[in-house]
């Protein structure tokens, strides 16, 4: 070979090596390999025309910000049980307050809104629930924040809710659904009710607490008395039960000073000034609105004289009846009053009319209680009255003054200017005996339990001593 050509075919064979060689590191470049990441994958090119269309797909953060994390619940303001406090619940058009009547959703909504120190404007609607409604606000709001599933259809208002209900209603207000619970305290509540950690968490916080054998009743329907009680203690409300006692008694009509949630009521009821920490003594209350006309008024049984200045009578007489320091009247004797206070609390219905109540406290006396020969009195002399009252409740034996005496005082605390007599009867040969009076229309009608009660002992079950007049009688009564 010529050295001529040898040097073109060697000229030639270098110009492909090199065009090869630059080839080669191109399509290596293009494809995002190099010769010191041979094998790793390089970052992909972002994709602008993506699915969504120029939106963020959804837990995508913008300009490649981290995730945020779900927003703390916080729970609302609630009023304070110190300060000034205006009330949560109210009674009826009746004049009631119902505090033994199961409690509603709409009722139940209600409360809870009105111890919201602030609620937001939100509201939710529903088919069910009328705009112009008593609980349209409430109702709206509690779903809104989701206390009440906002997106039911329906929320039935006027449904009477469970125990478990409220609590769990107490617990998404304040605590969210996402709160950690212990395991249930309550024997009553199986792990799977389907609101045993709701339960559980308000267990934890105070809010509900068991009867006495521990347990919660959750699918007992709850009472209004006994919401108050959960809601006093949601805002620390503790009722002053001494500045209450000086109150007279409460604006409802069917709430009487003997119900086991009274003072509870009134804290909630009554609007009033508390000491400022954490709902302490009262300070100041609406006095107002608790004045009433002149005259006698029962609570239950408790007998009150309200006077010209619209508050009770105290340590002082009205009308032949004598009313302490509390403004109820009194015997004059506590063992007395207690034994009154619990025979009419076993025979009387608060529906009962006075009289019936007096016929009940009648029946009572004439057939309780055994005969026995004691005590005789002069004519005129009463001072015998607790003596022998205390010893016919006591003993459950005694003579006509005994009888006469425990049904004396049964009268008075029934409301009757009843009147004690110690005088003779029979028509020939008089005898001491004791007997009762109360006025009428001007004229004095006698009550003879004794007499009567010996009369049908002898079988003679015509005689009726209860309300006569004395020209009825069938002997003489000497006075």
């Amino acid at each position: 070979m010529r050295w001529n050509d040898f040097f073109k075919k060697a000229t030639a064979a270098l110009l492909c090596a090199v065009l090869l060689t630059s080839l080669l590191g191109g399509c290596m470049a293009a494809s995002g390999l190099t010769e010191e990441g041979a094998g790793q994958e390089s970052e992909p090119a972002e994709d602008t025309a993506s699915a969504t269309d120029g939106e963020l797909s959804p837990g995508t953060p913008p300009d490649g910000e981290e995730p945020a994390d779900e927003p703390a619940f916080t729970p609302p303001a609630l009023i304070d049980g110190g300060g000034v406090h205006t009330g949560y619940i109210r009674g009826n058009g009746d004049g009631g307050v119902h505090p033994d009547q199961e409690l509603t959703l709409g009722e139940a909504a209600v409360m809870l809104f009105r111890i919201l120190a602030a609620p937001g404007p939100e509201r939710a609607a529903f088919s069910d629930v009328s705009p112009d409604a008593w609980y349209a606000d409430a109702i709206g709001y509690l779903a809104a924040v989701d206390v009440l599933d906002a997106s039911a259809q329906s929320v039935e208002p006027d449904r009477v809710i469970t125990r478990s209900e409220f609590f769990a209603m107490v617990t998404y207000l304040l605590a969210g659904r996402a709160f950690e619970a212990p395991d249930s305290a309550f024997p009553d509540v199986p792990a799977e009710h389907p609101y045993a950690r709701e339960i559980a968490y308000a267990a934890s916080m105070g809010w509900i607490r068991g009867d006495n054998g521990g347990n919660i009743m959750p699918d007992k329907p709850l009472t209004r008395a006994e919401t108050v009680t959960v809601i006093n203690r949601l805002i620390g409300a503790q009722p002053d039960r001494a500045y209450m006692k000086n109150l007279f008694f409460s604006p409802f009509s069917d709430l009487f000073a003997t119900h086991w949630a009274y003072y509870d009521i009134m804290e909630a009821a009554v609007e009033h000034t508390h000491m400022a920490d954490g709902g302490g003594p009262w300070i100041s209350a609406d006095v107002e609105s608790l004045k009433k006309p002149e005259g006698f008024y029962f609570t239950g049984l408790d007998y009150y004289y309200i006077g010209s200045d619209g508050m009770p009578l105290r340590n002082a007489s009205q009308g032949g009846l004598y009313f302490g320091a509390d403004g109820r009247y009194t015997s004059g004797d506590a063992v007395i009053d207690g034994y009154v206070m619990e025979v009419l609390e076993s025979i009387t219905l608060p529906t009962m009319t006075p009289m019936e109540k007096l016929r009940a406290a009648y029946n009572y006396t004439r057939d309780t209680f055994t005969y026995l020969r004691r005590n005789y009195y002069e004519m005129g002399d009463t001072s015998w009255a607790v003596k022998e009252a205390t010893t016919m409740f006591s003993t459950k034996r005694g003579n006509c003054y005994c009888f006469s005496a425990v049904f004396y005082f049964l009268a008075k605390q029934l409301g009757f200017d009843a009147v004690l007599i110690s005088g003779k009867v029979n028509n020939r040969n008089p005898v001491p005996h004791g007997w009762v009076e109360i006025p009428e229309n001007g004229q004095m009608i006698m009550y003879d339990p004794e007499l009567e009660a010996a009369q049908r002992k002898s079988g003679h079950m015509q005689y009726d001593f209860f309300h006569m007049a004395y020209d009825e009688t069938p002997w003489r009564y000497w006075r």
